[in-house]
């Protein structure tokens, strides 16, 4: 399946969604999701990518602060980059 028709089914099946406030993560590509989600069907949604990505053991640099690790959301970060719920040196 190409991403042209991928989107169009993905976006589809929105109309589905009974819930009024929608938490999601769509990366680049999917950046226009919340807007979609409010013109069309009224939702609420809120972009929390970059925190599902910390959860999932991502390490995200933000060149924006000085290519600082977000440490607010990338918790057990070790000097090594190797997450470990259990560091203490966060």
């Amino acid at each position: 399946m190409d991403t042209f028709s991928y989107r169009k089914e993905l976006f589809e099946s929105f109309k589905d969604i009974n819930e009024q406030v929608i938490l999601w993560g769509g990366g680049v590509f999917g950046k226009d999701i919340g807007v979609f989600l409010r013109d069309n069907y009224n939702k609420t949604s809120i972009d929390v990518g970059a925190t599902l990505d910390a959860w999932g053991g991502a390490i995200i640099v933000d060149k924006q602060y000085e290519n600082k690790i977000r440490k607010h959301i990338n918790f057990g970060i070790n000097a090594s980059g190797i997450g470990n719920r259990n560091a203490t040196n966060v």
